[in-house]
């Protein structure tokens, strides 16, 4: 799948980013001695304005278009209607009411209605309602309402309504994106995507999607329901519900046994300071529930030479002969548990036992009538919300686990 999206985004940026990349930015002594510079510029539509056939040739301070702009350069500010095109640099405040487009470099601000492109390298601010486009280095902030693409390192803020790409080495500072963030070098701050996080090089800092996060190497927080990693950093955590480090790490199948469900067949992933839980358990001597999706987080303390304690915590959604939902609400089961946890090698057997703190939350009525089901033999805590139809209880009870795997 991230290969799809990571194919995709580049296909977008190289049909709407046509620029080489270019980190040179502007010196304005040089262009002031070398250039014709025009203090004020009118327009209407190219070439009817006040520089005509020659605004190709000359920078200008300040440049007001109502409609369309081409100009060699600008020194100042520079407004267009509709769009407006630069064949060298631009310094200063730049903007377009549909398209801004730029040849060199930006020093200042450029913002685009549609879409701001620069083809050099950008200091300061650029801004595009749909496409924001950069071809060099990137010193500041850009902002795409659906994509930012940068094609050099980037130090500051980049954000894409929708994708986010840089194609540089490395990113200091933060990118950001409302789905995809793709970035094929290095980051030393936050890579945050509202699904997808995608780092091609190390990450130093945080990591965040709301689905997948994938970098090489991780030195602070990788953040997602899937986290990938080639490897993480001693001190640093995957915090997800499956964390894949192909360079140790954990990454243990097994079963587990509690007293309300017979097992539970399960994946554990993650690191020493924080693992996850997915799972599947079943019941089968059970008629009012027989199977039940698990979650679970963790972390591990170690106590000696492969002996560990585990504080954990889980979560099984019980499904009621065959429906998840009963009357518009999913029984829940939550477990706080103390495992104790022994290594017999490398890759396993790993046995753990310990004590439990059990919840249970249900609107099922079984077949006397009675809101809640047994799950365990005794409870300190039962009682029925007749207003809401829910009955709640807890108990203490044990779990058991065996797996295999690093």
């Amino acid at each position: 799948m991230k290969q799809i999206i990571f194919l995709a985004a580049l296909l977008l940026t190289a049909l709407t980013n046509v620029w080489a990349q270019n980190n040179s930015l502007p010196n304005v002594d040089t262009i002031m001695a070398t250039e014709t510079v025009i203090p004020m510029q009118f327009g209407f539509v190219h070439p009817l304005g006040t520089n005509g056939l020659n605004s190709t040739k000359v920078y200008n301070k300040v440049s007001i278009n109502a409609l369309t702009g081409h100009s060699k350069g600008t020194l100042g500010t520079e407004i267009s209607g509709i769009y407006s095109i630069t064949k060298e640099h631009a310094v200063g405040f730049k903007a377009s009411g549909v398209m801004d487009l730029v040849h060199g470099s930006v020093l200042g601000t450029q913002v685009g209605g549609v879409m701001a492109s620069a083809g050099g390298a950008t200091k300061g601010f650029q801004a595009g309602g749909v496409l924001a486009l950069n071809g060099g280095s990137l010193h500041g902030m850009q902002a795409g309402g659906v994509l930012a693409s940068n094609k050099g390192n980037v130090e500051g803020f980049q954000a894409g309504g929708v994708v986010a790409i840089i194609d540089g080495d490395s990113v200091k500072g933060m990118q950001a994106a409302g789905v995809v963030a793709i970035n094929e070098g290095s980051i030393e701050g936050m890579q945050a995507a509202g699904v997808v996080s995608i780092c091609r090089g190390n990450v130093e800092g945080v990591q965040a999607a709301g689905v997948l996060s994938q970098a090489s190497f991780v030195k602070g927080a990788q953040i997602g329901i899937v986290n990938i990693a080639d490897s993480v950093d001693d001190k640093s955590v995957q915090l997800g519900l499956v964390n894949i480090s192909r360079k140790g790490g954990i990454m243990r199948f097994g079963v587990m046994t509690t007293e309300f469900y017979n097992a539970t067949a399960f994946l554990k992933s993650g690191t020493r300071h924080f693992h996850g839980y997915v799972g599947m358990a079943t019941q089968l001597n059970e008629k009012d529930y027989r199977f039940g999706p698990m979650i679970g987080v963790g972390t591990s303390i170690r106590l000696a030479n492969r002996l560990y304690v585990e504080p954990e915590w889980m979560q099984w959604f019980v499904i009621h002969k065959n429906n998840l939902v009963y009357k518009n609400r999913i029984t829940q089961i939550q477990q706080l548990r103390t495992m104790f946890s022994f290594s017999m090698g490398k890759k396993g057997p790993h046995i753990s036992a310990g004590p439990t703190i059990n919840f249970s939350y249900t609107s099922y009525k079984n077949n006397n009538g009675e809101i809640g089901i047994d799950f365990a033999p005794s409870y300190f805590y039962n009682k029925t919300f007749t207003r809401n139809q829910v009955n709640v209880r807890a108990w203490f009870g044990y779990n058991v686990t065996v797996s295999l795997g690093k």
